[in-house]
């Protein structure tokens, strides 16, 4: 738990421990008994006192630590006025709780009045009444009209005067109406009730008691409290001035027990600390069962507070009160009434149900369940159930809001929420408040009477500047307009891990509209919204609406789903550089589109419209203890696809999980195995757009792809793709850019696969400084070498390096320092295999030279300008002179490495110096598996589908196990059969700057000797192949058991774009059948192909029209150059740059362009070039893109 919350359990020990130290073990029992006497001495079950008002007049004799104990089974009537700390209100005996009633019961006295309605006049009387009860059953109060669910039966106002009047021209003037009540929606969330002094015609005259300051037109309300509004059994009314209470039965109603409360409060905690109330029921308070003032330390633990007039329990100016294990119903207004100084209340593992459910009751703040104006209040594991209003309405700094479930609340309100929150509730911030692991369902709101034309229904609502909120982990569910309501927040606002799906409008709604809220920042992480929208409506799975903030600048969303599978999900923004701007998107434009959205993701599988809603389902654990919960028949992956489910699914306390069908199978049936993504390409580049493409992989259901800047750790996500193609945009702030691949089956991935080619060809190299820190042995490097110390010089320089400084032993002057190791720890991953590189320095103008080696390697290497297979980079000036790259060699099974560096060279090398090391994972690229078939085996006439097994000739068989695709070719040796030599040709499919594993996928079962002889075309000897076959690997076959297929690297290939394996069956005649099912080919090494260039359409033209520059480019693969042609007459002078994607321009010349053909080398390294001709007296700019490859 935060510190923040305090632990009652820790504070009551301690308090205990000072009772104890003050009072020792001294304490009385004493003993109330419905069947006792008041002038027993109360200490015994024996000699048990017999009511409330004994308690009340003996209070003063009490001590902390005595215990007063009522009977179970007993009604005591009364209100008990608890003045002496450090007693306890408790139970004994057995059978019900002992209830402590503010009631009157009668059974008689009823005298006809009129029809079905009765009277009876009270000899007790309170000045109002709150609540009737006949026979233990609450019976209603009268009202015109009666409701109906269609209207909810409210009447409508025209207009009002101030508070004076209200005007309603439809008014029936059947009825006189004066000295009724009237019921009023004053707001969408609050009900008034107030006395009719005059009724003319269609005004109404009204007294005070409104606590709103003006009243809307168009509200709706209704009569209550007059004896024409009694027409239904079991209504009732209540006259004041004659203490006459009037009930509508069609039974004769003496003889019932009819109960009514007298005592507005049944027990009244007045101004006293550490007392504990336990194990009683407490009933019939005509304004509160329970009032607390003043009182600190104070424990209400397994109370039923029932049958309440007005609240439950009020608690003012009190600290560290725990309200704990009760139950609350029929409670009129509010179960808990907490404010006025209160701090640290905890209200936990209580149980309420029929709160705030008549709309003749409210009144300021009311028909809530929990009303909260206090710090540090905890209120935890509750149940609500049937809730008028808010179940939990809150105001307060440092709240914990955890495991509550809330059902069907807002029953008669709108513009609420299930959980709610207010920055100025009693003039009290919301800072540091938690509601976390909340579930809340059928919240669906009720605007029946509101004088406003909408549905304004809320799961968790953080209104009016609420403000450093974090609102985690919840699950909404099923409610009536938004799952969540961020309104005019301030602050930092965290919303992370929630789950709604079904709302009416909106899953999360964000409206900031004023200045004060104008600075709030929010972080939207890792929420799952979902809707079950197939188009027939509008619905925003989120929306963002301001007129002062920038959504672009309100804070971060990232890693949020957006599941709408049965209609393209829309995500609205507006305020976009300007408040009357707004986008809709899908989860893909919206992460291309808003630069602070990032991993967004869509729904795993989509739907027709008009498929079965049930597909997509929602399920929850309301509970503490972990539940397992039936599923319908098929299968299902949860939102994220990180599982599938069938039959059943297990969540722990207070979790949810989303679930997408995407089988009709059984649970007895095994999903197909996800098979590897293969055929990842690039297939087109448009300006700062790269399309890629990849071959359709068995049992996908979607795809991934994430790509980023070989220079940054942080990758941005395409999630979900269900095409085997897509266009990753705006590619343009990237320099060299690695991107990958993967797909998604139910409930597994398959690995990221990387992209081949050129850009983001390989994985990227990660530099690593050589620094005072990493050079060992620390002794023999230093800032300040004077150059003649024989010690390594740690050196700043302006170019020749990475990142402006560099490490170099100054031999010209006769240095000869000691070897020394760059040693990069806990870098790598040792399931991988990495490339090392030095970078080192050599300008052309002297000779630098430097030694190095891997540790694991046994001699050092000089490395030179000169050294073959060096790459010359770009440095920190942008200039490309001297400072050079080498790979030393590779690592692997480890997640260390260490570079060994020597300046032992011939007198003739004037320095040696280096930058640093670099580590590069090796790529693992797909391999691409080809069927061997009757299209691509050759001869054609050597294999047929028909083939007897003895007629010399291969077959070409379907099989349920030990293959790939459910066919293979095979010689049935065994019968003597003996066939021609064939061969599996695959064209087309390699790049001749590459170079490739070729394979061959044979068969060889356990239970027999299956061997096959094999080559790559070219070759002069087949070898022979089998399942002892040193380095052959077993795989999964078709029907996902690995007994049988088996995979051999035969050899490489490169600079083709073909390939073909030689196929034998001249074996040994033991040797019963030569099976195989194909072949497949894999980079082993991407080339550089002797440095071709691809060219891709114009992307820009600056300046002039299309056609008044044609400029053609040709690309001359074989020669490292482009040529340039402007066919139209043209003479001017232009600068010609290649600009890499970082926008680093990294070549430029000036050309004369004119009709002659243009020759450009292209002294670069490959990758992804803009080419930039700028015309300076013709204002004009041309743009094209350049593949160096």
């Amino acid at each position: 738990m935060d510190t923040q919350f305090k632990s009652f359990t820790k504070y009551t020990v301690a308090l205990l421990m000072i009772v104890i130290g003050e009072c020792g073990f001294a304490q009385t029992t004493y003993y109330v008994s419905s069947s006792g006497d008041n002038s027993n001495n109360g200490t015994s079950s024996g000699s048990a006192w017999a009511s409330i008002s004994k308690v009340n007049q003996e209070m003063s004799g009490f001590s902390s630590g005595d215990q007063i104990l009522f009977q179970r089974g007993g009604v005591y009537s009364g209100n008990l006025h608890l003045t002496t700390a450090g007693i306890t209100i408790s139970d004994y005996g057995t059978g019900d709780k002992p209830v402590l009633s503010g009631a009157v019961t009668f059974s008689n006295g009823w005298t006809s009045y009129s029809g079905n309605i009765w009277q009876k006049t009270l000899g007790q009387a309170p000045a109002k009444m709150n609540n009737l009860y006949r026979e233990g059953n609450r019976l209603p109060l009268g009202r015109y009209p009666n409701y109906n669910p269609t209207d909810g039966g409210f009447l409508t106002l025209e207009s009002s005067s101030g508070l004076s009047t209200i005007t309603d021209n439809q008014l029936d003037n059947t009825y006189d109406w004066e000295g009724s009540d009237v019921v009023i929606k004053v707001f969408e969330y609050r009900f008034n009730r107030v006395n009719v002094t005059n009724h003319n015609g269609s005004v109404l005259t009204l007294g005070d008691g409104f606590d709103v300051p003006d009243i809307h037109d168009n509200s709706g309300y209704y009569f209550v409290n007059h004896l024409d509004a009694l027409d239904q059994e079991g209504e009732w009314m209540y006259e004041e001035n004659t203490s006459t209470i009037y009930l509508y039965t069609s039974s004769n109603p003496n003889g019932t027990d009819i109960s009514y409360p007298l005592r507005d409060t049944v027990i009244f905690v007045d101004n006293i600390a550490n007392v504990t109330i336990s194990n009683v029921r407490v009933a019939f308070g005509n304004d509160v069962n329970i009032a607390v003032d003043g009182s600190d330390n104070l424990a209400i633990e397994n109370v039923d507070v029932v049958s309440v007039g007005g609240e439950g329990i009020a608690v003012e100016g009190s600290d560290d009160v725990l309200v704990s294990g009760c139950y609350f119903s029929e409670v009129n207004v509010r179960s808990l009434f907490v404010r006025n100084g209160t701090t640290d209340i905890i209200i936990e593992d209580n149980e309420f149900s029929d709160i705030g459910t008549d709309p003749a009751y409210g009144k300021e703040k009311g028909l809530y369940c929990i009303y909260n104006e206090s710090n540090g209040a905890q209120i935890l594991r509750n149940t609500f159930e049937r809730i008028g209003g808010g179940a939990i309405v809150t105001g307060g700094q440092n709240q914990l809001i955890k495991h509550n479930f809330v059902n069907n609340a807002l029953m008669l309100i709108d513009d609420m929420g299930g959980i709610y929150t207010n920055n100025n509730l009693g003039g009290l911030t919301t800072a540091g408040t938690v509601i976390e692991e909340n579930i809340v369902t059928n919240c669906l709101g009720n605007p029946q009477g509101s004088h406003y034309d909408r549905d304004w229904a809320i799961g968790i609502y953080l209104d009016n500047h609420s403000n450093n909120v974090t609102v985690r982990n919840n699950t909404i569910y099923n409610v009536g307009t938004m799952g969540c309501f961020m309104h005019m927040n301030t602050g930092t606002i965290i919303l992370q891990g929630n789950t709604s799906m079904t709302s009416g409008t909106h899953e999360v709604y964000t409206w900031v509209r004023d200045q004060v809220s104008s600075e709030a920042q929010y972080e939207f992480e890792d929420n799952i919204l979902v809707t079950r929208n197939t188009g027939s409506q509008t619905h925003r799975i989120f929306n963002y609406e301001s007129d002062v903030l920038d959504v672009d600048e309100s804070g971060t969303y990232d890693g949020n789903y957006f599941i709408s599978p049965f209609y393209e999900e829309e995500v609205r923004t507006r305020y976009i550089d300007g408040p009357q701007t707004a986008g809709v998107y899908n989860s893909f434009e919206l992460d291309a589109a808003r630069p602070n959205f990032s991993n967004s993701s869509n729904s795993a599988i989509t739907y027709a419209p008009s498929a079965n809603q049930d597909n997509l389902l929602l399920v929850y654990n309301p509970t503490m203890e972990d539940s397992t919960i039936s599923l319908p028949s098929g299968k299902f992956i949860d939102a994220k696809n990180s599982d599938s489910y069938c039959g059943s699914i297990t969540l722990s306390a207070f979790t949810s999980a989303v679930l997408l069908k995407y089988s009709s199978a059984s649970c007895a049936t095994p999903d197909g195995t996800l098979g590897s993504l293969e055929g990842l390409n690039v297939e087109n580049i448009s300006g700062s757009d790269v399309e890629i493409i990849w071959n359709s992989t068995d049992n996908a259901l979607n795809y991934d792809i994430r790509y980023k800047a070989t220079t940054s750790s942080n990758w941005l996500y395409i999630n979900n793709i269900k095409d085997t193609t897509w266009i990753v945009e705006d590619m343009t702030p990237l320099t060299d850019f690695e991107c990958q691949v993967r797909a998604s089956g139910a409930g597994v991935e398959s690995e990221w696969v990387y992209l081949p080619g050129t850009g983001g060809a390989v994985p990227p190299i990660h530099f690593v400084n050589a620094d005072l820190n990493n050079v060992t042995p620390g002794s023999a490097i230093n800032s300040t070498a004077s150059g003649t110390d024989d010690t390594w010089s740690y050196k700043t320089a302006s170019n020749g390096t990475i990142d402006g400084n560099y490490v170099e032993s100054y031999m010209q002057q006769g240095e000869d320092c000691p070897n020394i190791s760059v040693v990069v720890e806990d870098s790598l991953d040792d399931s991988k295999t990495y490339d090392i590189f030095l970078y080192f320095i050599s300008p052309e103008s002297q000779d630098w030279q430097v030694l190095a080696k891997l540790s694991t390697q046994t001699s050092y290497t000089a490395y030179s300008r000169n050294s073959p297979n060096v790459e010359l980079l770009n440095d920190n000036d942008g200039i490309p002179d001297r400072l050079y790259r080498v790979l030393l060699g590779e690592v692997s099974g480890t997640t260390d490495f260490q570079v060994d560096i020597s300046d032992d060279m011939p007198g003739t090398v004037l320095r040696a110096a280096f930058d640093g090391v670099a580590y590069q994972e090796k790529p693992v690229y797909p391999i691409n598996f080809v069927n061997a078939n009757l299209s691509n085996i050759n001869p054609g006439s050597a294999i047929n589908s028909t083939s007897s097994g003895t007629d010399d000739i291969w077959t070409f068989k379907s099989a349920s196990n030990g293959t790939i695709d459910g066919n293979y070719v095979e010689s049935y040796m065994q019968l003597g059969e003996d066939c021609p030599d064939i061969s599996v040709l695959v064209e087309d499919s390699l790049s001749t700057v590459n170079t490739y594993n070729i394979y061959l996928y044979f068969i060889s079962p356990s239970s027999q000797d299956w061997q096959i002889s094999a080559r790559l075309a070219g070759e002069s000897t087949y070898n022979s192949y089998s399942r002892n076959t040193p380095g052959v690997e077993l795989l999964n076959d078709n029907d996902g058991v690995p007994d049988r297929l088996y995979r051999v690297l035969l050899g490489e290939v490169s600079g083709v774009t073909d390939f073909e394996v030689e196929i034998s069956d001249d074996m040994p005649g033991t040797v019963l059948r030569a099976a195989f099912d194909g072949v497949a080919y894999q980079i082993k090494e991407v080339g550089s192909g002797g440095g071709g260039a691809r060219v891709s359409d114009v992307t820009e033209i600056l300046g002039a029209e299309q056609d008044e520059l044609e400029i053609e480019v040709y690309p001359v693969p074989s020669n490292e150059v482009i040529y340039l042609r402007i066919p139209s007459t043209f003479n001017r002078r232009a600068k010609l740059a290649l600009i890499d994607l970082s926008g680093k321009e990294v070549m430029e010349r000036g050309i004369l362009l004119d009709s002659d053909l243009q020759e450009i080398p292209l002294p670069i390294p490959k990758g992804v070039y803009l080419m930039q001709l700028t015309v300076p007296s013709e204002n004009l700019i041309y743009r094209q893109k350049i593949i160096k490859e």
